[in-house]
């Protein structure tokens, strides 16, 4: 049985009857409220609508050229594809992800050897002419060293060998070469010593030392003491 559908009309003060004609059989019948209806408010489909996608008032969908936060919008912030994003993983932007520079290494610094008196000596000193080094020793340890010297050139070389101390001289000048040579420990024939001098210039056979290792030499070998130069 079809229906026949009516409506009461104000228009212009004018009270009317509508009747609209009888749907076909199966066909839809249109309810407000559904996609389709171009005055609807609120529903999918709307131009009007507010809220719901497709819609170009939307705001918040995805598509929308206006809406923030989601995928898809040139203004967004905080997702991937966003050139000003930080804190996401491979992007130029990104911060404390995978992708930056690895950070630079952290090495201990080098320190040097410090090299072992080549001397057999137990305990008195040892010098290397090769290392330009020197050394005490006391009992078969390192007490002092090892520490810089300066041996003699070619033309006045430091001798080599095992020797003792003759004398000492805290305050010495050579008679031969009018030098100062305070601290003197003679140990070689000649009047080979240990003494206070310059590092940066070869001696007349001597072994220079800073002043200061001079003095340590000068208090810590007595007369008799051993002293071998290594070449």
């Amino acid at each position: 049985m079809r229906a026949r559908f009516c409506a009461v009309l104000a228009v212009a003060g004018t009270v009317a009857t509508a009747c609209a004609a009888p749907a076909p059989e199966g066909a839809p019948v249109p309810v407000a409220g559904k996609s389709g209806l171009p005055a609807v408010p609120g529903r999918a489909g709307s131009p009007t609508m507010a809220g719901q996608a497709d819609s170009p008032t939307v705001a918040g969908q995805a598509g929308e050229p206006g809406a923030p936060g989601r995928g898809g919008e040139p203004e967004m912030s905080g997702w991937a594809g966003d050139p000003r994003m930080s804190g996401r993983g491979g992007r130029p932007g990104m911060g404390g992800a995978s992708g930056r520079p690895p950070a630079p290494m952290i090495t201990a610094p080098v320190v040097p050897l410090r090299p072992e008196p080549p001397c057999t000596v137990v305990t008195g000193a040892c010098a290397s002419l090769s290392l330009r080094l020197a050394w005490l020793v006391r009992g078969g340890a390192v007490v002092r060293g090892p520490v810089e010297m300066e041996p003699g050139d070619a033309g006045q070389p430091t001798p080599v060998g095992g020797f003792r101390v003759v004398w000492k001289d805290k305050v010495h000048r050579s008679s031969e070469y009018g030098d100062d040579m305070p601290d003197a420990v003679f140990f070689a024939p000649g009047g080979i010593a240990f003494h206070a001098g310059p590092l940066n210039h070869p001696s007349h056979g001597c072994i220079h030392l800073a002043p200061k290792d001079a003095t340590a030499f000068f208090d810590a070998l007595p007369v008799g003491a051993q002293v071998e130069v290594r070449a």
